[in-house]
């Protein structure tokens, strides 16, 4: 079981430049963002989620009970584009005008580089 949600979790993450946008970014929020709501939102709760997620009791239970075709679908409760969207923003802020087109463009490529 705790293979598979290995598994499931990386076919869902794609070829994994998304899942270290993800947490590159969560952890940036986490030392940048003072707002409590956004913190909740962008920060703990991704992280409680996949916490839940790979618990291996927590997967044993969920797919004795449903199965993993239900399992799968919890990892679309992370919201892995709304934190890395903020975090793009958030940093466009901070930064200088020119700067900003430059990171604006280097964020788009990542973001395309990392598809299929």
């Amino acid at each position: 079981m705790w293979n598979s949600a290995l598994e499931l979790f990386e076919n869902y993450m794609g070829t994994g430049l998304v899942t270290v946008f993800f947490l590159v970014t969560v952890v940036y929020l986490f030392f940048v963002e003072k707002d409590k709501s956004k913190r909740i939102l962008f920060i703990y709760m991704p992280v409680v989620l996949l916490l839940l997620y790979f618990n291996p009791l927590f997967c044993q239970v969920i797919y004795s009970l449903i199965g993993d075709e239900i399992y799968y679908r919890i990892l679309w409760l992370i919201p892995v584009t709304m934190v890395l969207a903020y975090g793009v923003t958030y940093f466009c802020q901070r930064i200088g005008k020119q700067c900003k087109i430059v990171f604006l463009i280097f964020a788009a490529a990542m973001v395309m580089i990392s598809g299929s």
